[in-house]
């Protein structure tokens, strides 16, 4: 019995060991979980630890097990009890809207500051914002504050607005516990606006030494500055914020606490938003939870938080792991920040730092943890003029700072990053011995660990590209253009364009085509761009391409079609290997500063270019005559849903119907009818045209002198004439010819090189030139198009040796035109030249529209009068069919042609065109209608030249191409706006938050007129004449700037939403 009792009591004894010790000597072996490392890295922060700005010691490890946070019935340990509501604009995070009066002032402190100050100046500097927490953040008891480490809050400003940057300030200290917070380092990056000089230093004396200015003396960047914001804390932790956050409340604690736990914890607050124009809190997560991920070529991405992260909380308010976060506001233990070496110095002005510090903080046995009870709201700056060029940085600063980052940390992944930008490779991008060396030193991990460990769902969003084929500018071997994306919107087709400032296409081995992070497929005979993820956020392009590199031919597999082109489209089409405009060259630049226009994602001295621009850049570069913008409108129309409506057919128009109805190729009336319209009911109409001056080729175009073959021109319009001189001239337009089988096509043609110039004299020959400018046109605008060989010469000769004067007299259709011109047009329309009978070629020049300026603020283009009204238009009708179905009238857009030569034309709004187009629209009822109906007349408006401004009405001038759009009054009825309309025009811009700017012609000058006063008194339609200011109207070159083209599309976006709320409250 006695052997048997100890036998069982070992097994007991045994089995104890196996159950309980086993499993404990397991854990504490496990280096993964984060108690492990919470407690291996668990530092002392009572108060006889705190920091010493005069000492670098490593502080010692706690014991203290108080530090892990408790949740409670009861309000927590650090949520204000007493907590008073504030009334005030903004009060609560709500938005300030300014007043009509305030919206040029409030535009220019935009331009200036990228924030509204007009609105932010009449928010108090301590409003309160809304508290944007989970319900259960209230309820968590943290550490007090003798176990919490204190912390410098670290603020780097650069001509920032007083009342943004001081409101972040106030609320920094006023949702702080005291104890807490150590200091306030304003950095100062080489402001030069007076009130951040003597003025801020006088105001900070307030606070008594808690709040700290530091002046850099010179731009060195955002990066730098904030290594000199922590050399000059004195906090045991730097919390990192942009200078135009807000805080909510009870921030602080919780982000200390991760740190307090785990001294290797960089801690990331929730980030909300606040609006530029209006200062709104806004909530921007919700209740949803993400992590920050990155796709291969640095784009930072958010993603859903992993179930594997999720379940390692009880809590949904816990804090979590993440691979990377958005860069701007972070808390890091400020020894461990300078144990990983702080920011590297060569990663200058901005652009991967979030990286940088993220992978190395988690290589080097750290944590990234977001904090879902911290939130900061972070005001995102709108469109900004105000240079905030760093002098040292290179043009190519993003891509250095990028690869810099790659090459010390990602080991063989580094490669992925150059497979997506393969342009940049051979960059200096200086020294990196010593970040290698840093590494090696604190014996950091693997990059694959870290992918495989902690940011898995990187790879399983973007997988590894594979290598690429062939990459470059994707050019057509017949018509010189390039592939371009033309601005498209997801699902809508892309096209082609001149060869300038091209993006870069990659084709790899799986046959996928893409060019930057979107991805391109095949849709029938037409190529679209894509979404790169599902709808699950999983990465799904289709590997569909093939490029034959003997035929130099892109094949779809999909379609079995070749990409072609005729130089103005790109279309899918049967492969035909003879075919010059299936052919395709992709140029690889391996000289860097060649390609470094190419580079979209570059911060640079002139500043980035928004979507729109671009948008509206690839539009009017394709759009060299009237009969282009219409084609290339049917476009956008046709992508959006739109139905083309024919004059000869019957209409069957129905609520929630989109339509479209062409004259003459150059003039196209769009419409969308409301989801609640009744027979009755109004229109909203935006009217505009789409003609511009230029020289047109004349019936009879053979012209020959002095040797030279010319074309025959004259003038359409009132141009001025002398810009067209010099200039590297082209024709596009449209050709009439005879098909094989008999029938009679027409085809745009646009010739995409220069074939014609009409040069100046000489100053040696004409001496006064410069004091008196003279142009004939029937003389000195001819173009010239050629030499004339010697074998011409001589059949010349011949020719009026052995003509009649009967035939003389009796041109032969076959003489009407140069040969050679009418070799070219057959070639660009694919027939022969006999088969051509007729055209519409006008000259163009081949300089393709721009953006320029020292900081990419204007737009240098010919034909802004009036291709931007027309875009603005379209793309306003278009932005706002998400409104449709509460909408109650039919909104149009109606662009005209011939407008420049009066509009007396079947296709100018002189014509019953428009009356004919309504009535059958409205299908009864049209008078009604008419009478509730409401007509935009959008033409360009001049800008006050800076040369010549004595030429305007001082009081009524557009004083800036960027300060709103320009509502145009003439009591001459030149222009159409009276009282009513303007007064409603300016509420539907008060409401869209767009500044207005009145123009008037001086009384001693003639007054232009627009299609608004022909149209108001045809139709009897209250009518107001609006435009966007620019300089150099009827020029060949003219010129507007990039914000001003913001505000038209801001506004016609408005004008079609909010045109039945405001035409309502009027009474009329």
């Amino acid at each position: 019995m006695r052997y048997r009792f100890g036998r069982t009591f070992l097994y007991i004894i045994g089995l104890a060991f196996l159950i309980f010790i086993i499993p404990f000597l397991m854990s504490k072996l496990d280096s993964g979980t984060s108690r492990s490392t919470d407690e291996e890295n668990k530092v002392d922060y009572s108060d006889s630890n705190k920091a010493n700005p005069e000492s670098s010691n490593i502080r010692s490890p706690t014991k203290s097990n108080s530090l892990q946070p408790i949740m409670s019935d009861s309000l927590g340990n650090y949520e204000p009890k007493d907590r008073q509501i504030q009334s005030g604009p903004g009060e609560g995070g709500t938005p300030v809207i300014v007043s009509a009066a305030e919206e040029q002032e409030a535009q220019r402190t935009i331009t200036r500051y990228g924030f509204n100050m007009v609105a932010s100046d009449k928010i108090s500097l301590d409003r309160q914002i809304k508290d944007t927490r989970l319900e259960e953040c209230k309820h968590w008891i943290y550490p007090d504050v003798k176990h919490l480490p204190t912390a410098s809050v670290i603020l780097v400003f650069f001509d920032e607005g007083w009342s943004v940057l001081l409101r972040t300030v106030h609320s920094v200290i006023n949702t702080s516990p005291k104890e807490l917070l150590k200091d306030i380092i304003l950095i100062d990056d080489g402001s030069s606006d007076p009130a951040l000089l003597a003025p801020l230093e006088k105001y900070i004396k307030r606070w008594n030494g808690l709040v700290k200015l530091y002046r850099t003396g010179k731009r060195i960047g955002l990066i730098a500055a904030r290594t000199l914001g922590a050399e000059k804390s004195t906090g045991d932790v730097i919390v990192v914020l942009d200078a135009h956050c807000e805080c909510v409340v009870n921030w602080l604690p919780p982000l200390l606490t991760r740190i307090a736990i785990n001294r290797k914890a960089l801690a990331v607050p929730i980030v909300d938003g606040i609006e530029w124009k209006t200062l709104e809190h806004m909530n921007i997560y919700g209740s949803s939870i993400f992590r920050g991920i990155w796709e291969w070529g640095f784009l930072y991405k958010e993603t859903e938080v992993p179930e594997r992260e999720l379940n390692k909380r009880k809590h949904s308010s816990e804090p979590y792991w993440s691979p990377t976060h958005a860069g701007g506001l972070l808390a890091i233990d400020r020894q461990w920040f300078f144990e990983l070496g702080a920011y590297d110095p060569g990663i200058k002005v901005w652009g991967a730092e979030q990286y940088e510090l993220s992978f190395k903080v988690w290589q080097c046995g750290g944590v990234v943890e977001w904090v879902p009870c911290s939130h900061v709201a972070h005001a995102y700056r709108g469109p900004r003029s105000h240079s905030v060029h760093v002098p040292d940085a290179s043009p190519h600063q993003t891509s250095i700072n990028h690869m810099r980052l790659a090459e010390v940390w990602m080991d063989e992944f580094t490669e992925y990053y150059y497979i997506r930008e393969p342009a940049i490779r051979k960059l200096d991008i200086g020294d990196i011995s010593e970040r290698k060396q840093l590494r090696n030193k604190l014996q950091c991990k693997p990059f694959k660990w870290f992918m495989e460990n902690i940011a898995y769902d990187v790879l399983q969003k973007f997988p590894p590209p594979p290598k690429n084929i062939v990459w470059g500018e994707c050019k057509n071997a017949q018509h010189s253009v390039c592939l371009n994306d033309r601005g498209a919107s997801f699902g809508q087709p892309i096209g082609v364009s001149g060869c300038y400032r091209q993006q870069v296409w990659r084709l790899n081995e799986d046959g996928e085509i893409s060019s930057g992070e979107h991805c391109f497929i095949s849709d029938h005979d037409i190529v679209k761009k894509k979404f790169c993820l599902d709808h699950h956020g999983r990465w799904n392009p289709v590997g569909e391409w093939q490029y034959d590199k003997s035929t130099k031919q892109i094949r779809s597999n999909k379609e079995h079609l070749c990409m072609e082109t005729n130089g103005n489209d790109l279309k899918l089409s049967e492969c035909n290997e003879k075919k010059e405009s299936q052919k395709w060259m992709s140029i690889i630049f391996n000289n860097f500063p060649r390609y470094s226009f190419f580079i979209r994602r570059m911060t640079t001295l002139a500043g980035s270019i928004s979507k729109n621009v671009e948008g509206f850049i690839n539009f009017i570069n394709k759009s060299p005559t009237a009969f282009h913008c219409v084609d290339n409108v049917k476009t956008i129309l046709t992508s959006t849903g739109f139905k083309e409506l024919r004059e000869n057919e019957q209409w069957n128009i129905e609520p929630l119907g989109k339509y479209f109805v062409i004259k003459n190729g150059s003039c196209i009336a769009a419409f969308a009818v409301g989801g609640k319209y009744t027979n009755g009911n109004g229109f909203a109409l935006a009217a505009t045209h789409t003609d511009s001056p230029h020289l047109r080729v004349k019936p009879v175009s053979k012209r020959e002198e002095s040797g030279y073959l010319q074309v025959n021109v004259e003038c359409y319009g009132g141009g001025i004439w002398h810009t067209w001189f010099d200039r590297d001239l082209t024709l596009a337009g449209r050709v009439f010819f005879r098909k094989q089988n008999g029938k009679i096509n027409q085809h745009l043609v646009h010739i995409n090189r220069p074939i014609l110039r009409i040069p100046t004299i000489a100053i040696h020959l004409k001496r006064d030139t410069n004091e008196k400018l003279e142009i004939n046109k029937q003389d000195h605008l001819q173009a010239v198009l050629s030499l004339k060989t010697e074998e011409e010469l001589n059949k010349s000769t011949k020719e009026k040796e052995t003509t009649s004067d009967t035939n003389k007299k009796l041109i032969d259709e076959s003489k009407k035109h140069h040969s050679q011109l009418l070799e070219l047009l057959a070639n660009e329309c694919n027939c022969q030249a006999d088969d051509i009978i007729n055209f519409d070629l006008m000259l163009a020049d081949t300089q393709p529209s721009c953006v320029g300026g020292l900081k990419n603020e204007f737009i240098y283009s010919g034909r802004l009068d009036n291709q931007m009204s027309a875009y603005c238009a379209i793309q306003g009708l278009v932005n706002t069919l998400d409104t449709l179905p509460d909408e109650t009238f039919i909104r149009g857009a109606l662009l005209y042609d011939n407008e420049e030569i009066g509009s007396e034309s079947a296709q100018g709004a002189m014509s019953e065109f428009t009356q004919h187009t309504l009535r059958r629209m409205t299908r009864a009822e049209y008078e009604r209608s008419v009478s509730n109906s409401f007509l935009v007349s959008a033409d360009m408006a001049h800008g006050v030249h800076p040369n010549y401004s004595s030429l305007h009405d001082r009081d009524h001038r557009p004083s800036l191409l960027n300060g709103g759009v320009v509502v145009k009054t003439n009591c001459c009825n030149r222009y159409a706006t009276t009282a009513f309309t303007a007064t409603l025009i300016k509420e539907i811009a008060r409401l869209s938050n767009v500044p207005l700017q009145e123009f008037c012609m001086r009384n001693d000058m003639p007054c232009g007129t627009t299609v608004g006063p022909i149209l108001a008194s045809r139709l009897g339609m209250y009518t107001v004449d609006v435009g966007a200011p620019q300089l150099s109207m009827h020029s060949i070159r003219e010129m507007t700037s990039t914000q001003a083209l913001e505000h038209y599309l801001v506004f016609f976006n408005g004008f079609y939403k909010n045109f039945k709320q405001v035409y309502d409250s009027i009474e009329h």
